[in-house]
């Protein structure tokens, strides 16, 4: 191959070097020539000079398992034969890339514009399989790499209490010193994710050689995230438990073992003073820091009525015990569930009325499965409750509730409707007009003709009450229906 240019400009002072390459292609495309960029310098600035380049040559072959099965759609290239028998390249060699290529689907690979220079291949380690070492090759012949299936590895990633963390970072790599470089065996790393049951699957290893696990876990902490390495490690099944390296590590739950988030624990010091500690949505807290001498912990639930407290017996801990348990036992409590809870109805309301105590009541939510949990309610008492009218006119009135330690089931059924007509004297607001005893409260606003529907009635005889307002004085009127009547009310 021959080329012709001239450097009509070039600086006479100075030595120069001269670098050829194919036209339309940067310094880094390796594969611009035969043998890649050749670079000739210094050299004189007048006269003329010929560089003859070696004729395109090619390196072809297949990529295969040890069963035969080909290897396809797997990243290959092609290098200066500067490895040596340990890996890495030697002190001061220079590394160059000639080209690359990915295999077929059939394992076959062609990698062209080659001189007559060896060169040696190298197979991107496919997983599963073990790192290939470089395969000395020469242009115009056939190369075969056949590829070795690595042993596997399972690791479970489990934190103090011995539960299973899901999106744990595990991290397996070779014991050696040498400098890294990225896609270039065989200083690949291992890597892999924990599942939902703490479990990762690493493969692609030697099973005689040892390694370094790594593992991190995603959660933050105070003082770092929590990260477990073992140095000299087989691959094998390994259960790798994580947390805090100091500090102290535990858990809140109630009697039944089902962790609580929302109380609250506190640590207390020889020295006597005391500070909160966070918890999490699983009931875990941490006090990460080295604590000299003994720490009390202590745990409790607050409820709104009269005091009434879920307490845990304290705990005393050291520095660095991971399995710190509070046990909160668990104040009087009613659990409801509510059959035929309408789907899309979003956090009802609903008032628990106390039989004992007139005076006591108490306001509550019930979520969008019909579900309702109320704790430290005073024990030996009955309570009632009413709950809607819903969007499609249901309710529930349940008398009689206690506290029990398991779900109480209730029906949610269809109420009816009392209509009417309430006539409000000149220059009065709309009326008001409402169901109202101590548990069933019911109410709506009548049109400005004064049309008005109550839905979600209880059956029974009912007591309607309708006012209205000029801003000087308030007109008010009683009278009694049930459901499915119509009535008609005079406000004078």
């Amino acid at each position: 191959m021959r080329y012709e240019t001239a450097f009509p400009y070039v600086d006479r002072k100075n030595a120069a070097t001269l670098e050829i390459m194919r036209a339309g292609t940067s310094p880094r495309a390796c594969d611009a020539l035969p043998l890649g960029p050749i670079r000739l310098g210094p050299i004189p600035f007048e006269g003329e000079y010929e560089v003859w380049l070696p004729e395109e040559r090619v390196v072809e072959g297949r990529v295969v398992a040890e069963s035969g099965e080909p290897v396809g759609n797997e990243r290959l290239w092609a290098w200066n034969p500067a490895w040596t028998p340990d890996g890495p390249p030697a002190r001061g060699a220079t590394l160059t890339q000639y080209g690359s290529t990915t295999t077929a689907s059939d394992g076959s690979f062609r990698i062209g514009r080659l001189g007559s220079d060896p060169v040696d291949l190298v197979v991107e380690q496919p997983e599963g399989y073990l790192p290939t070492g470089p395969v000395p090759a020469r242009a115009e012949t056939r190369a075969r790499i056949v590829l070795r299936r690595g042993a596997r590895a399972v690791v479970r990633v489990h934190d103090a209490f011995g539960d299973p963390v899901e999106g744990a970072i595990v991290l397996v790599s070779r014991l050696h010193n040498a400098k890294r470089q990225r896609g270039s065996w065989p200083f690949r790393d291992w890597f892999g994710t924990t599942n939902a049951s703490g479990t990762a699957r690493i493969s692609g290893l030697e099973s005689a050689e040892k390694y370094r696990l790594r593992v991190w876990e995603r959660r933050w902490y105070w003082g770092g995230r929590a990260a477990v390495t073992i140095d000299s490690w087989r691959p094998a099944g390994t259960v790798v438990r994580v947390g805090p390296a100091h500090g102290v590590v535990g858990k809140v739950v109630d009697s039944r073992g089902e962790p609580r988030p929302d109380a609250n624990v506190y640590a207390k010091f020889e020295d006597g003073t005391e500070e909160p500690v966070g918890v999490d949505r699983a009931g875990r807290f941490l006090l990460y820091r080295d604590v000299a001498g003994l720490v009390e912990f202590t745990a409790a639930i607050d409820v709104a009525i009269r005091g009434v407290r879920g307490v845990a017996a304290p705990v005393v801990a050291r520095t660095g015990d991971r399995a710190v348990r509070l046990v909160i036992d668990r104040p009087p409590t009613i659990e409801l569930r509510l059959r035929g809870w309408p789907l899309g109805e979003y956090f009802a309301g609903a008032t628990l009325s106390s039989d004992d105590d007139p005076s006591l009541s108490l306001k509550r939510t019930i979520d969008i499965y019909g579900y309702l949990t109320i704790e430290g309610l005073p024990k030996g008492q009955t309570w009632s409750m009413y709950i809607g009218p819903l969007k499609d006119g249901r309710f529930a009135l349940l008398r009689g509730i206690a506290t029990k330690p398991t779900v109480q089931e209730f029906k949610v059924q269809l109420g009816g409707e009392i209509r009417g007509v309430v006539v409000v004297p000149p220059r009065y607001a709309r009326a008001q007009v409402s169901v109202h005893d101590r548990v069933v409260k019911i109410a709506t606003v009548a049109t400005r003709r004064g049309r008005f529907v109550l839905r979600g009635v209880p059956p029974g005889r009912w007591t309607i009450t309708a006012s209205a307002s000029n801003g000087d004085h308030t007109a008010r009127a009683t009278t009694s229906a049930q459901a499915g009547d119509s009535i008609r009310i005079e406000l004078r």
